[in-house]
């Protein structure tokens, strides 16, 4: 491991959890310990799956990028001692084949030193996040049999599927579950890798992706990728987009999720046509972005929980402190990603790396304005101390205060409607055909 990982894994961590919710990491206790593995990822955001992928997995990974990325000088040296690897494609250039021969030589002798692989197996991320999983490619195979062969089927290689499962990758505050799976265990298809080995790989290439199918909320159909949000939007006890109350745990709620996908993949014909329309017509007059599960308690009559009145009473001076010291951090890592990048999948990730050069820097600023009124020795340690404490007040007070205004939102949006029963009796009827489909 380079100590320039090393730096990054520790620094980042406390980033990335911060970030999050509810962090819930499954079978990972499960994965052979000792043994070479090569881990296969959903991609369900650009730059934040690497990053909690070394965040929660102890061992130092190494990833595998496209080569256009390793260009300028910087940019190699980065990526490189963040253990990356370049993958060359035809486009390129005519030596593509060859430099890919070296790299996957260089995967080869990593992984027989037991350092995981981590590959991203559908190869892209769609622009804005999706509950699905792509068509996974054969690379992972290609090189985890290439391995097996190079030291005659010995390494006890395993290809693990690794299911990334986020209540929203572009918000803040949103829960992430990490499921990891069965391992595929490339001995078992040695002798069918020696009779055809395109076939091989095409067999463990379809094993890992059905494995990794199980592993999250899955939509087949990218069209119907809205009529999934609104439809988990219905239920407090899901995995949708809004901001959530509800203290059922993220396991119990992915699975609920999990649960309703699978129902709308397998369920067609008209009466799937008619629910789509009439949830779209219930969508579209009460879900106002994150309110909807407010407006949803609203129209139920449920009391939601006022334990913010006492954190924005009680908490201000701590998190104005916070404002003061880190207000200038929190405008840049918002602002920044979207004035450099223009795919919104690398929005989040940009924010949380972003945290890492620009905390430090605005304190230095605050360091230089509070010195010559402020006489304590060591200051600057002190600034970072304090600016760390009440950055992450200043963060929840932030979260709370806009829940609570999305709280009178849906108060007000409630009030406004004229007929409040036939309302609630639409919400029943909706949520009461998914439950039928889901027995």
């Amino acid at each position: 491991m380079s100590n320039f990982y090393r730096f990054l894994q520790i620094s980042m961590t406390p980033i990335v959890r911060t970030f999050f919710g509810e962090i819930k990491t499954n079978n990972y206790d499960k994965l052979p310990i000792g043994e070479p593995i090569i881990f296969v990822a959903n991609h369900p955001s650009a730059l934040m799956d690497p990053l909690i992928c070394g965040a929660f997995v102890e061992k130092p990974i190494y990833f595998l990028g496209r080569a256009d990325i390793f260009k300028s000088k910087f940019n190699n040296w980065f990526l490189r001692n963040s253990h990356m690897w370049p993958i060359y494609r035809d486009v390129d250039g005519k030596d593509s084949l060859e430099k890919n021969k070296q790299v996957f030589a260089e995967c080869y002798e990593s992984l027989k030193n037991g350092n995981p692989i981590l590959l991203y197996g559908e190869g892209f991320t769609d622009e804005s996040f999706i509950r699905r999983i792509k068509k996974i490619k054969k690379g992972a195979s290609r090189i985890a049999f290439g391995a097996e062969e190079a030291f005659d089927f010995e390494l006890g290689l395993s290809i693990v599927p690794l299911g990334i499962n986020y209540t929203n990758s572009e918000k803040k505050d949103s829960d992430l579950m990490l499921n990891f799976g069965e391992p595929v265990k490339l001995k078992d298809y040695e002798s069918q890798f020696k009779d055809n080995a395109v076939k091989a790989m095409l067999e463990v290439t379809r094993e890992v992706e059905t494995r990794l199918l199980s592993l999250v909320t899955h939509i087949d159909d990218k069209k119907e990728a809205e009529d999934l949000e609104n439809t988990l939007s219905l239920f407090d006890d899901s995995v949708h987009q809004t901001t959530k109350e509800s203290q059922v745990p993220v396991v119990e709620r992915w699975k609920k999720s999990k649960k309703i996908a699978d129902a709308l993949n397998d369920w067609e014909g008209e009466e799937k046509e008619t629910f789509k329309t009439r949830l779209n017509d219930f969508a579209k007059k009460h879900y106002s972005g994150e309110s909807t599960v407010f407006v949803n308690r609203a129209i139920e009559g449920k009391p939601v929980p006022n334990i913010e009145w006492i954190l924005l009473f009680f908490t201000w001076p701590v998190a104005l402190i916070g404002f003061l010291l880190n207000g200038l951090s929190f405008y840049l890592v918002q602002t920044l990603p979207k004035k450099l990048v223009k795919r919104k999948c690398f929005y989040s990730g940009m924010k949380v790396a972003f945290t890492l050069i620009v905390a430090p820097l605005v304190w230095l600023i605050d360091y230089f304005i509070l010195m010559p009124f402020v006489d304590i020795s060591p200051l600057f340690p002190l600034i970072v101390g304090v600016g760390l404490f009440t950055a992450l007040f200043a963060l929840r007070y932030r979260t709370t205060w806009k829940r609570f205004q999305l709280k009178v939102q849906a108060k007000k949006h409630v009030k406004s409607l004229k007929d409040l029963k036939s309302e609630l009796k639409e919400l029943e009827d909706l949520r009461l055909i998914i439950e039928n489909k889901l027995k």
